[in-house]
């Protein structure tokens, strides 16, 4: 090969490094796109379930109705089948409008008054909603999206398990029981494709899936450790150390 020749060869690898840095930045800065425009969305969805819990406490039930925005969003039909999957759960849908373990809408899951008010709203979402669409809730949104409504789920069970293992039993559980509790909690109404992609994640460790439990702690706001176990004493000691401490 002459000079000449490796020279062209190596501006041609150059100018193809920089088609693909310009095509990775198209990329990436479509992908940030789509996520600020799912969590306008989502953001959208959340006040719109809120206004709805405040208006039923607000009026008689009898006069309770589902706005026109709300009643048209893109996503309601994603969280009527989220409410599907979870039994009918308002305070897990109520979490997932919130942003718990989702890292998108800050911390208004934690405000006891905003989660009482979305609960009440995502039941009368329901009550509201027509048996038809209902009955199509499941089908209507992709296997994609329901991929990820079956995670949540599951990853919503998980948080609620490991606070009772922490706080109620003062142990910290290690990722083989955590995957193995994932596993009890895959949504029985998804379909089995859905379920057994969710399952395979949990009953085939590999490097996602490391992944996965490292997003779960940080998204969720998990930190390993436990509590220390308590003193027992005999009832007379006890007796002693109270009547001391009075």
């Amino acid at each position: 090969m002459t000079s000449h020749e490796l020279e062209l060869e190596v501006a041609a690898l150059k100018k193809r490094k920089l088609e693909l840095s310009a095509e990775l930045r198209r990329k990436s800065d479509a992908i940030a796109k789509a996520a600020q425009s799912g969590q306008a969305q989502q953001q959208a969805l959340a006040s719109l379930v809120l206004e709805l819990g405040v208006q039923s406490f607000a009026e008689p039930t009898t006069d309770v109705s589902i706005p026109p925005q709300l009643a048209a969003h893109k996503m309601k039909a994603k969280l009527l089948a989220l409410f599907e999957l979870s039994g009918h759960s308002a305070e897990l849908v109520a979490s997932w409008l919130l942003g718990h373990g989702r890292g998108v809408l800050g911390s208004d899951h934690c405000d006891p008054e905003n989660v009482k008010l979305t609960v009440a709203g995502v039941e009368w979402l329901y009550i509201q909603t027509p048996d038809h669409e209902l009955a199509t809730a499941l089908d209507s949104v992709s296997a994609k999206h329901l991929l990820q409504l079956g995670r949540y789920i599951v990853e919503h069970h998980l948080f609620q398990w490991l606070v009772k293992q922490n706080c109620e039993q003062g142990v910290a559980p290690k990722s083989y029981q955590l995957l193995a509790e994932a596993v009890t909690s895959v949504p029985f109404a998804m379909h089995a494709g859905a379920q057994a992609k969710l399952c395979d994640l949990f009953q085939q460790p590999r490097r996602v899936t490391r992944l996965w439990l490292a997003s779960l702690r940080e998204r969720w706001d998990v930190k390993e450790g436990m509590l220390t176990p308590g003193e027992t004493l005999d009832p007379k000691l006890m007796e002693d150390k109270v009547a001391w401490l009075a």
